[in-house]
This record gives structure tokens, sequence and C-alpha cells, in this order.
């Protein structure tokens, strides 16, 4: 099967190939064996990877030094925005789509980004160690050096940081910070990260178009189910008002003494008892 997929590429004439072994298993060992074998009788070149070399780094150094910067932007775009929309083909974000699409992110760039919410409170990674953004006053505007729809504010701490504001449905505001720990960002980075920041907007608007939808779900819920005047015993309505109503609604109170059925209740409007669900 490997054979045939080897005279496949072939017969593309390809230029090479870029391997990197990942496990010591009889069966890695032997793949790797087959293309070598071919690989000699073909004299196609092989370049095995180190473990702390990645293929991007790799892509980066050769379309860098084998095309036009212009073309090396447009080839390499289409390559990360290909892999990162690989989490969204689906159309379904699950729960770990975010933590999966940071992983491979941070592997493309080489270094590591975080993103926060509009409190300044770490979202992601998930970690026991999370840190609060803090946006210095000396920090600066700044515009890679590509077509881009975004601009980052800069700033440099321990590390030099790029941030980017990401505004979801003019609802909430999340932060995206790249932190130079590892290298410098390129311009080839900077097109990673559009791509990125699109992708991160998708998950976040369906996240919060979600949750939109769950509070509106939930409210009409509830005013299915209560009417606009209530009739409760006193001692009922001592409770909820105790442990429910009393930060959330304006209620008018009466006591009904004119019908011998109402005595003894407590009659009160109920038209704000909703508020505390109305979050949109």
């Amino acid at each position: 099967m490997l054979l045939n997929h080897l005279e496949e590429l072939n017969k593309k004439q390809v230029s090479g190939f870029v391997v990197k072994r990942r496990q010591n298993t009889v069966q890695e060992n032997k793949a790797f064996e087959t293309l070598l074998c071919f690989c000699n009788k073909h004299s196609i070149p092989v370049l095995e990877l180190p473990q702390n070399i990645t293929f991007w780094q790799v892509i980066k150094y050769v379309l860098s030094r084998t095309q036009s910067i212009e073309i090396a932007k447009f080839i390499y775009s289409k390559m990360t925005r290909d892999e990162i929309y690989l989490f969204l083909s689906e159309g379904v974000i699950v729960e770990n789509t975010m933590e999966k699409m940071f992983a491979k992110v941070e592997i493309i760039l080489g270094n590591p980004i975080t993103l926060y919410n509009e409190n300044h409170n770490m979202v992601y990674p998930d970690s026991p160690e999370a840190r609060e953004l803090i946006i210095l006053d000396d920090s600066e505007t700044y515009v890679p050096n590509i077509l881009t729809q975004y601009e980052y504010i800069r700033q440099k701490g321990n590390y030099v940081e790029y941030i980017r504001k990401i505004n979801v449905l003019n609802q909430c505001n999340y932060y995206l910070v790249i932190s130079e720990v590892n290298e410098p960002l390129t311009e080839l980075d900077f097109i990673t990260l559009e791509n990125v920041i699109s992708a991160i907007l998708y998950v976040l608007t369906q996240a919060v178009t979600a949750r939109n939808i769950e509070k509106k779900y939930l409210l009409a819920e509830h005013r299915q189910f209560i009417p606009q005047i209530f009739f409760y015993s006193i001692e009922n309505f001592e409770f909820l008002w105790d442990n429910i109503f009393r930060e959330d609604i304006e209620v008018g109170l009466s006591l009904c003494s004119y019908r011998e059925k109402l005595k003894n209740f407590v009659v009160f409007n109920a038209t704000k008892c909703l508020s505390r669900y109305s979050y949109i």
C-alpha cells in the first residue's frame, strides 16, 4: 500500500520527502526503511527532522528562500488557512475545538498564544497558573507589513507581546495575545494570525449566539408557565420573596379581603419577575 502511494507521488515528480519519526515502533521503522529504499532507487532526497524542529519551520525556511516574499505569503496563507479551518470543517464546534486549534497554532507559530476575556482573565489555555492580562501604558499600535484586516497592540514586558482585541457581535470582547517566547514573529506568522483570528471569531460567535438562544429559550419557557398575576398564600409568598424575588422585581402587594375565597392570599404583580433572566 505504501509503495503504491510512493509510486503515485513519484509520477507527480516530487522534489523530496521531509520525515519526522515520532514513535520507535516496528511498523514505523519498516515504513521508514521502505521509504528510504524507494527514494534511493529513484534518487529522491529524504530529510529527517529532529524532534525539536517542526514541519512549519522547514516550510517557512524553504518558502522564504525559494519564492519571492509575495508568492511565499500567498502559498503560506493558503496552507495555514487549510490547516486551521480543518477544525471548523464539520460546521459543529465541540467543547475542545478551541484547545485543539490553539495547540496547532502554537506549533505553526513556534510561540505560545493566550486568550483573555473582557475582564482580562485567562480563558485559554486552562491553566492553574492563569494570570490576568495587563496592557502597559507605553504599549504602541503595530500594523504588520502584510495585506491585513487587523492591527495589534505591541508591548514589551518579559517578552514582546502582540495583542489583538476581538469584538464578538458587539456584546463582548476577547483579547488574543501572542508572546515572542521562542523567536520573533515574521510576516508569515502574521499571515497565520489573520486566519487564526477569523477562526477564533467564528468559534466565539457561535458560542455567544448559542448562549443568547439558550437565554431566550429559558425566558420563554418561564413565561409560558408564569401568568401575569399570581395568587400565593402568605407563607409561600414570604418564602418566594426572601429566596427569589427580593432583588429581582418590583412587587405590587395587596391583601384581598373583599372575597372570601381570596382571604389571606397575597396578590402581586409578577410582570417583572423574569428580570433575572433578561440578560439580552
